[in-house]
């Protein structure tokens, strides 16, 4: 970037947080860490009804950041757990309206220093850039994880590819990614809020790209994923979500093609899974089918103004 601090573009960081209170602080560590200036940055965390004291550790952590200048630091409680997109809508509806991008980033992250500048530079490059993620590397491998996701023409399956370019993709992974802050017209939501967990990312991908905008991949962004902190205390539940939400993916963006090739394939491995009494993909299946994905569900938490404490 050419420009000095006060022209930087302003980002407005958002976050759920469930009982992850150690990896929440590391976060936070790494955010004040960026190669960028924290007057051009807000942070809005959003707790999900935790129980293991997160909300006190994050307003300690604030009262410690303070000093450094930040743009706007701001902890929601939520009275109940709404879900990961739920959350981020939460956060989404007071984000700075200066802001020029949501930077989208889980509790279990830590960002390289460098990683939020060469985000937004490319998105400053490329008009047409609407979301833009990085490489995610395993926190305690370091190994590459997730970089970006090609989807297949004629089905649901996907691969991963780390290519030494800045590229367009299908997807990237939702644990760090930068999403231009435009307006979605009928979409009153950043997320879909009916998914809970998982596959909200992708579908956002899938919203901008039938609105004319691209999702990219950058090498340049790094960053260090411990990966399930949340979900892996409710693994059931979080399997649960991750067949339904796929399964409901197709239904809102898939081809006629895609969509009866992925369908005939779900109801295969179901059928073989009902045989074998496990029965969480069946109840995944049938809800994911008969949902009504014309219909807006908002959590119960979104008829009441949030409560909110902004430094």
């Amino acid at each position: 970037m050419t420009q000095n601090d006060s022209q930087r573009p302003i980002i407005s960081v958002i976050c759920p947080s469930w009982n992850t209170k150690v990896d929440i602080v590391e976060l936070l560590d790494s955010l004040s860490a960026l190669d960028y200036p924290k007057s051009r940055i807000e942070v809005i965390i959003v707790d999900n009804a935790s129980i293991d004291g997160s909300v006190d550790v994050i307003r300690n952590k604030f009262a410690e950041m303070r000093a450094a200048g930040w743009r706007k630091l701001r902890i929601i409680e939520l009275p109940e757990n709404i879900g990961i997109p739920g959350a981020y809508n939460e956060a989404y509806r007071i984000t700075d309206k200066d802001a020029f991008a949501i930077l989208r980033v889980e509790s279990d992250v830590i960002l390289a220093p460098d990683s939020l500048l060469h985000m937004v530079e490319l998105m400053l490059a490329k008009e047409k850039a609407g979301v833009i993620g990085g490489t995610i590397k395993s926190y305690k491998t370091g190994e590459n994880q997730y970089g970006a996701i090609i989807f297949s023409r004629y089905s649901g399956s996907y691969r991963v590819l780390f290519p030494d370019e800045p590229q367009v993709c299908g997807g990237v992974l939702g644990c760090c990614m930068l999403i231009r802050n435009i307006n979605l017209g009928e979409e009153k939501d950043l997320f879909d809020s009916r998914l809970f967990i998982g596959c909200d990312e992708t579908d956002l991908s899938f919203t901008f790209a039938s609105k004319g905008y691209d999702t990219w991949y950058t090498p340049l962004a790094v960053i260090s994923h411990k990966g399930g902190q949340s979900t892996g205390q409710v693994p059931d539940l979080t399997r649960y979500y991750s067949i339904r939400n796929n399964i409901i993916l197709l239904r809102k963006h898939a081809s006629w093609v895609k969509y009866i090739n992925g369908i005939s394939y779900a109801f295969i491995w179901v059928t073989w899974k009902a045989i074998q009494a496990d029965y969480i993909p069946v109840k995944a299946f049938k809800d994911a089918i008969f949902l009504n994905i014309k219909k807006k569900i908002l959590p119960k938490s979104h008829n009441s103004r949030p409560f909110y404490n902004e430094d």
